[in-house]
């Protein structure tokens, strides 16, 4: 049905789409090779060169198009599949990107730490969802913030908020 109303066959369909639910929720934003080399090259604070990473990566998404991504996603167990599936593909350029950056760290410590950066940008887009009036930059320095707060609560050392953060 999807294939006839685009006026193609349903094998061409499927060979851009493995599956309906693919093609509703869409590619998702790929981190841009500028900003992948930039971070991969980087000496500054981890966590800050990622929020630099992650959050130019949420400003270039289409805030309509998330909107309606995420609504589908929530409305359908199957379309929330495959919106999971897409985040786990992040998760896997996540860890390719932070092993060129830190060769040397243990495997599963950078799974851990690319699965939290996931959490952060999944957390960042619905509180921009759940906030027509905001941009993507201005919510994820929000749960970029929150995520150094409940590493400080953890006793993370390093994670202490920003001065004047708080306020």
């Amino acid at each position: 049905m999807i294939a006839a109303a685009a006026g193609i066959s349903p094998r061409t369909f499927f060979n851009y789409f493995p599956n309906k639910e693919a093609a509703a929720i869409g590619d998702p934003p790929v981190l841009r090779r500028s900003a992948i080399e930039r971070f991969v090259a980087g000496h500054g604070e981890l966590l800050a060169d990622f929020e630099a990473l992650l959050s130019s990566h949420l400003h270039e998404t289409e805030p309509e198009i998330v909107r309606a991504v995420i609504g589908l996603a929530h409305g359908t167990p199957r379309l929330m599949v495959a919106h999971l599936q897409s985040l786990q593909a992040l998760h896997t350029q996540l860890c390719e990107i932070l092993a060129r950056r830190s060769p040397d760290i243990d495997r599963d410590v950078v799974s851990v730490v690319a699965e939290i950066a996931v959490s952060v940008v999944r957390r960042s887009v619905l509180y921009w969802v759940d906030n027509p009036g905001m941009d993507a930059r201005t919510a994820f320095a929000s749960t970029a913030l929150h995520l150094r707060a409940a590493m400080n609560l953890l006793g993370a050392p390093g994670a202490a908020l920003p001065e004047g953060a708080a306020d």
